[in-house]
């Protein structure tokens, strides 16, 4: 009983505590963090409008660039003062939004379809519930890394996702725990390891900009995976459940290569985008030093000229 007022307490204190207001943003900053919200909100739009009518082809299609231009605002913003971060958040956000609900969801419908089918009842809740604390575990355990660990974290994290991805293909899907087990947690530790290593030394600024993108990358990803199954759907077209769920689960099979390839491209993409961060306040460092060294030299001689000419003449 005396566990319940100590708790709320220490909630009260650190929530009392995190009231000191942020920083204003100035008009430019917030000019560039608004910038996503127009391809964003055409990426929603299309992920509604392409389920009307449109071809499982067509909807890859469009997946697939929306996918590219994702990466690309990623990118191009992981070099800005204001949306940049120094382990690349932006595409780790891509990255958690492109794989981990596309990954866990249709897993989900996929293990309800079975287990409907055996007449086993309902699905299995503990593999779910283990990768969430597998999630959080992992996002503590980069609490305490230098910069150098969080960054290495980060390839760590996509690494625990094409493990995931791997041990998925090689278990296959089914109701029994273990297996779902075996491809969720790898999963829920990669994106909780990778998001919790990124926001190392961001901003609110690099924060915003990543979760600006995470959400369409959520409806990408979902896309995509919805778009493969219903290409293998139509490839023949099923006549009874068993012939439709094996329908799905080779979708969500192609699915799994897809998105262990796309991993390992982001893992790449964020480490190029961290170094190429770092070297450019390298370069800006080397730069502005050689300018204060320049100022050095030429302090003597303006004080010489100073006191040769008082006047200025």
């Amino acid at each position: 009983m005396a566990r319940g007022p100590r708790g709320a307490a220490a909630l009260a204190c650190l929530v009392a505590r995190g009231r000191r207001r942020l920083p204003a943003l100035r008009h430019n900053e917030r000019g560039q963090l608004v910038l996503p919200l127009a391809p964003a909100a055409g990426f929603a739009f299309l992920a509604v409008a392409t389920t009307y009518g449109w071809s499982p082809g067509a909807r890859l299609v469009v997946a697939g660039a929306a996918g590219l231009a994702l990466l690309g605002l990623a990118l191009v913003g992981s070099r800005d003062a204001t949306a940049g971060s120094p382990l690349a958040c932006a595409v780790v956000m891509v990255s958690a939004g492109l794989l981990a609900y596309p990954l866990a969801s249709p897993l989900a419908g996929l293990v309800s379809a079975a287990a409907r089918a055996q007449e086993a009842g309902n699905a299995p809740f503990a593999p779910f519930a283990a990768a969430g604390a597998a999630a959080l575990l992992g996002a503590i355990a980069t609490v305490r890394l230098s910069r150098d660990g969080a960054r290495a974290a980060v390839l760590a994290g996509h690494g625990l996702i094409v493990v995931a991805v791997l041990l998925g293909l090689a278990v296959g899907v089914g109701t029994a725990p273990l297996p779902l087990t075996a491809l969720l947690v790898p999963l829920g530790a990669g994106v909780g390891v990778a998001l919790a290593a990124s926001f190392r030394d961001a901003n609110v600024g690099g924060a915003l900009f990543g979760l600006s993108l995470c959400f369409p990358a959520v409806l990408t990803g979902q896309m995509l995976v919805l778009s493969l199954q219903a290409a293998r759907l139509e490839l023949p077209p099923p006549v009874n459940e068993a012939q439709q769920l094996s329908g799905l689960t080779g979708g969500y099979r192609v699915w799994l290569v897809a998105a262990g390839v796309t991993a390992v491209l982001l893992a790449a993409a964020a480490r190029w985008a961290g170094n190429a961060r770092e070297t450019a306040g390298t370069a800006r460092g080397t730069a502005g030093a050689a300018r204060e060294a320049a100022e050095v030299r030429r302090t003597p001689a303006d004080l010489r000229a100073a006191v040769a000419d008082p006047g200025g003449r």
